[in-house]
């Protein structure tokens, strides 16, 4: 099986997701999108990827199969919908979202998205 490609956003905390998708042979890091431009300089110059300043521009990397989203809380919620809009799998850091109404979109949205593969798969 070939390694899922796997981006990060929020280079902060979501720094110790890049290094672990970087060390683990199952992926293979192939962007981070961070909007401090120093951070995204270290990241492409660590890892030798595509760094983005802007998500949306990011989930357009066809490359991306997994998305981390390891940004300051409020932002959770409209990244990972985002992410789970553009079919990428999607990992949240804690705590999930700011009020139970976001947490309730991001799973909708991603029950959807499940729902749709099962069909696909199925057909």
């Amino acid at each position: 099986m070939s390694p899922l490609g796997a981006a990060v956003i929020g280079l902060g905390v979501g720094r110790i997701h890049a290094v672990a998708y970087d060390a683990l042979p199952e992926y293979e890091l192939v962007a981070v999108c961070d909007t401090n431009p120093e951070r995204l300089a270290l990241a492409r110059e660590q890892f030798g990827l595509a760094a983005y300043s802007d998500a949306a521009e990011m989930l357009r990397d066809e490359r991306i199969e997994v998305v981390s989203v390891a940004t300051p809380h409020p932002s959770h919620a409209p990244l990972a919908i985002a992410a789970l809009e553009s079919g990428r799998h999607v990992i949240v850091e804690k705590p999930m979202a700011v009020n139970l109404r976001e947490a309730d979109a991001m799973i909708e949205c991603a029950s959807f998205a499940l729902a749709l593969v099962m069909r696909i798969t199925w057909i």
